[in-house]
C-alpha cells in the first residue's frame, strides 16, 4: 500500500511539471492536452487496485469487507501499542515525581541543597513500590552521614538504598 501511494503521489508530481514545462498558445495549446493526458493516467493509476480485485475473481463486496475488516483490525494493533507506550510513559514521569519528591524529603531532612543531591528510583511495575533508591551526594554533602541517609530512606519506603559520593 506504501508503495502504491508513493508511485500516486510521484506521477502527480510529473504530470504537474510537464504541465508546468510545456508551452501555452492560443487557446490553451498543448496545456489543454497535457493535463487532459495527465488525469487520464492519475485516473488508471487510482483505478488499478479495484481492477486487480476485478481480475482475482471472487464476490468483490465480501472482499472489500475482509480488507476493511483487516484494516480495523491493524487499527486495533495499533492503539494497543499507543496504550501500551502511554502507560510506559506515564510510569516513567510517576518514577521522577518521586525521585523528585524524595530529593526534596532528604534536603529537608539533612539540610541539604538540591543541587547536591541527586536520586535514581527503581519501582515494581505491577505493585507500584519502590524497590531500590539510589542517592547521589556532592559538594558539601558529601559530609553528611551516608548510614542516617540510608536509615531515613529503609524507614520512609522501606527499601534498599545506596549512597555514592560525586
Amino acid at each position: 500500500m506504501k508503495e502504491y501511494v508513493i508511485g500516486l503521489f510521484a506521477l502527480s508530481i510529473v504530470c504537474a511539471m510537464v504541465e508546468l514545462l510545456s508551452p501555452e498558445g492560443e487557446g490553451g495549446g498543448m496545456v489543454r492536452h497535457i493535463k487532459w493526458v495527465g488525469g487520464l493516467c492519475l485516473l488508471c493509476v487510482l483505478c488499478f487496485p479495484l481492477a486487480a480485485l476485478l481480475q482475482e475473481g471472487g464476490d468483490l463486496p465480501e472482499k472489500m469487507f475482509s480488507a476493511i475488516d483487516q484494516w480495523l483490525g491493524e487499527g486495533e494493533k495499533m492503539e494497543e501499542q499507543y496504550q501500551e507506550l502511554w502507560q510506559d510513559e506515564q510510569q516513567k514521569l510517576d518514577l521522577a515525581y518521586a525521585q523528585d519528591a524524595i530529593e526534596q524529603m532528604i534536603c529537608r531532612e539533612f539540610g541539604l541543597l538540591e543541587d547536591e543531591v541527586s536520586v535514581l528510583a527503581e519501582a515494581d511495575e505491577q505493585e507500584k513500590l519502590l524497590t531500590y533508591v539510589r542517592v547521589g551526594l556532592s559538594k558539601g554533602a558529601i559530609w553528611t552521614n551516608t548510614h542516617q541517609v540510608e536509615e531515613f530512606i529503609q524507614k520512609m519506603f522501606g527499601c534498599e538504598s545506596s549512597i555514592y559520593l560525586e
